[in-house]
This record gives structure tokens, C-alpha cells and sequence, in this order.
């Protein structure tokens, strides 16, 4: 599990706008996104918050399951 976490933690911050602290063998990870203003605004437009939209988009099209840190207050 502490060398899968790893490579997540490390496969995190090598994508762009996306950073995370070490994921210390957990099933969980909260990388942070950053979104840009014309993301920000195509979310608003279909009245969603910006990581919803995406997290919606990784489960359309790969069949990842995710959580939007706004789900937690984030």
C-alpha cells in the first residue's frame, strides 16, 4: 500500500495544475486542482461548481469515480 501511495503522490504532482501532499498508504488522496477561469465559468454556466464538472467528465469518460472537494466544504 506505502509504495502504491507513493506513485499516486508522485504521479499527482507531475500533472499539470494538480498537487498533492504524500498519500501515506490510505485509500484516500486529496490532490488540489487548479482550475482555470474559463473552467470556472463552463462549470457556473451549467450551475456547478468547477471540480464537480470534472469529476462528472473523469466518470463520463473513463469510469473513474471521484469526489469534489466541494462535497467536503472544500
Amino acid at each position: 500500500m506505502k509504495e502504491r501511495a507513493g506513485i499516486l503522490t508522485d504521479t499527482f504532482n507531475r500533472m499539470e495544475n494538480v498537487s498533492s501532499q504524500n498519500i501515506e498508504g490510505s485509500m484516500y488522496g486529496f490532490p488540489k486542482v487548479e482550475f482555470s477561469d474559463k473552467a470556472i465559468a463552463a462549470a457556473a454556466a451549467k450551475g456547478l461548481p468547477a471540480d464537480g464538472l470534472y469529476c462528472m467528465g473523469m466518470v463520463n469518460e473513463t469510469g473513474i469515480m471521484t469526489v469534489p472537494g466541494s462535497g467536503f466544504g472544500q
